[in-house]
């Protein structure tokens, strides 16, 4: 290999490295700053916190209750739905022989 063409591979390479470099640190800083509104948020508003989780287990345990009934309801419908289409099966067939005697009856 050239050695112009080798330097110039590495002068890349460097570059590169520098960028993955920064953008490493660029994460890390974001890292930092989330730990620190942690630590923050975890100091100064537990209280908060605990609110918030008291609340939201509530709105789980209704949230699961919401969710049977609508299983439930569901089933209902299957339910409903399947008389519905034996009830239109026995309605096309009546129609089918009333049609027939129709038939007879005007011959």
């Amino acid at each position: 290999m050239r050695p112009d063409r080798k330097i110039e591979l590495q002068g890349r390479t460097i570059a590169r490295l520098d960028k993955e470099n920064k953008e490493l640190k660029d994460k890390v800083a974001t890292l930092e700053s989330e730990i620190e509104l942690c630590k923050y948020v975890s100091d100064n508003d537990f209280n908060g916190v605990k609110e918030l989780i008291n609340t939201l287990a509530p709105l789980k345990v209704m949230l699961n209750k919401a969710i049977d009934s609508a299983n439930k309801s569901k089933e209902g419908f299957d339910n409903e739905r399947r008389k519905c289409s034996e009830l239109m099966k026995k309605y096309k067939n009546d129609m089918k022989n009333f049609e027939k005697v129709l038939n007879a009856m005007n011959k």
